[in-house]
Formats: structure tokens, sequence, C-alpha cells
């Protein structure tokens, strides 16, 4: 299954976050029927918990009446780069439409490693797939480069992942892959293929 995300994460949804109001990020997701939308802690600075629960189940109680959820995205440079620090916001808020979108490429080169803690996979509502390029953790690039630049097809790391969480939505999200569009996105929609019939 291939989701309908709208990943708004320049929105500010809390305090010196800047970007997208939430009410205009909400009205974007209802009226392109997306599925969810994804906020992202973009100031590098780790935010107080239970502020940060607060302001987050407020986006979610807006996004409710829609039928849209809301996820937050770890990601290595964030405030939030962990999924355990995720989880305790997302827990916290205790909205029912409020989860985690896991990007697998930046669990695997952010600071978990590629581990999973099964304590916080209910609260994953939406993955996104693409595997980091073989031997970039020794690189001399910055991950933000990286990340942007180097990612691979699904592979194994996404395949793992894909097994331990069935039945969540599936997104592709694959950079700086050489060729066409076109064939880039052939290959990527077939690796995708591959990981779901699995």
């Amino acid at each position: 299954m291939i989701l309908c995300s709208g990943t708004l994460g320049a929105t500010a949804w809390r305090p010196g976050q800047p970007g997208l109001a939430v009410e205009r990020a909400v009205e974007i997701a209802t009226e392109l029927e997306a599925r969810s939308i994804t906020v992202l802690e973009t100031t590098g600075e780790a935010p107080d918990p239970a502020a940060a629960a607060d302001h987050f189940a407020q986006v979610c109680e807006l996004a409710a009446p829609a039928g849209v959820d809301v996820d937050i995205e770890p990601f290595a440079w964030s405030g939030l780069a962990t999924l355990s620090a995720t989880a305790e916001i997302v827990r916290r808020a205790g909205c029912a439409n409020g989860g985690i979108m896991l990007d697998v490429w930046h669990l695997v080169r952010g600071p978990d490693r590629g581990r999973l803690d099964p304590e916080h996979l209910d609260l994953v509502h939406g993955l996104q797939l693409s595997d980091p390029a073989p031997g970039t953790e020794r690189r001399p690039v910055t991950l933000r480069g990286e990340c942007m630049s180097d990612r691979r097809l699904p592979g194994a790391w996404s395949a793992e992942i894909v097994q331990v969480l069935p039945g969540v939505p599936l997104e592709l999200e694959v950079f700086g892959l050489p060729g066409s569009p076109d064939a880039v996105a052939a290959a990527a929609y077939r690796a995708l293929e591959l990981l779901t019939i699995r």
C-alpha cells in the first residue's frame, strides 16, 4: 500500500518553529484528501516534552474533524532525533490521530542506528522507505548532504522494518539516484512492490 501523505515539515506547530501555519497545513491535507500530515522539529533544539506534547495535541485536535492524522518525523539533526524522544511527545499528547512517521534512512543513519524499540512500534503510523548507500558512515559528508543526495532504493533495511511493521502504510523517499526521473520512479516502485509481496 502506498499512502497519500502530506509531508508539510516546515509547519509552525509549536512556538519558535518556523513554517506554514498549522491551520493552512490541515486545509491543504483536506483539499488533497491526504491521510496525514507530517511535522518536523527543525530548530535543532530538543523541546520540553510536556510543552511540545501540548502543542502537538492542539494540532491533532485541529486535524481530527477532517479525518487527518498528524505524525512527527524524527531525524538526525532535529531536536527530536530518536524514536524514543518522539514517542514521549506523542504519548503525552494522547491523541488517537497522533503518531510517528518513521523514515528508514533516518532510523539507520541517525542516533538510533537502525534499532527499533518494540515499546514504540504501536505509534508508527507510516513508513518512508529508502536505504543508506553502503559505506556512507565512513565518508566525509554531512548527514544532511547524504540525506539529500545519496539515498538508495528500498533494500535490506527497508525490508526488515516492513516485516516488523506489517500493515503500516508505506511511501517512497529516495534522493540522488542516477538516471531519468521516469526510470528512477519505475525502479523505486518495483523495489517497493518486491517488499510488499513478501
